[in-house]
């Protein structure tokens, strides 16, 4: 009866500390009834994670820098877009088509993994921060054999 109640207790507690876990819905952070915007999540992992901040901020440069890749790239695709309609001499086409070429590859090849990577890396920070708050010991039962032979335990 004592490892039913004792079992029960750390299964409650196991259950009390998944409130100090966080969780992600679109752009809003979660924690227990705190829902944070990203600067409000940013400035919580600096003060109560540094792996997941350092996580959280290379994914938030990384996508910065996919999104100022990306409009480049459209506007050098509208300019080389742009060149291509106003102008049918042979020096201009070639020159339209360099920049269409050009601004297409920067937004396809570069922009657009560059946005999926960063965040990417900014949502699992999520994962990193509930990791380092798990504690390294739970209740658990098992079944153990030896010579002896076979028998249950409850570790904790």
């Amino acid at each position: 009866m004592l490892c039913v109640l004792t079992f029960v207790g750390t299964n409650a507690q196991n259950i009390n500390a998944d409130s100090n876990l966080l969780h992600r819905q679109h752009c809003h952070y979660m924690l227990g009834d705190v829902t944070m915007n990203q600067t409000e999540y940013m400035s919580f992992l600096h003060s109560n994670c540094l792996p997941a901040y350092q996580e959280f901020l290379s994914g938030y440069k990384l996508s910065q820098t996919g999104w100022a890749v990306f409009g480049c790239g459209m506007g050098v695709t509208t300019f080389g877009a742009i060149l291509l309609v106003l102008n049918a001499g042979s020096i201009m086409r070639a020159t339209g088509i360099s920049f269409l070429v050009s601004g297409t590859c920067a937004t396809w090849l570069v922009g657009i993994p560059s946005l999926c990577v960063g965040y990417r890396r900014m949502h699992n920070s999520v994962n990193t921060y509930n990791v380092m708050q798990k504690k390294d010991a739970y209740a658990y039962w098992s079944l153990q054999t030896s010579n002896n032979g076979i028998g249950i335990a409850y570790n904790f």
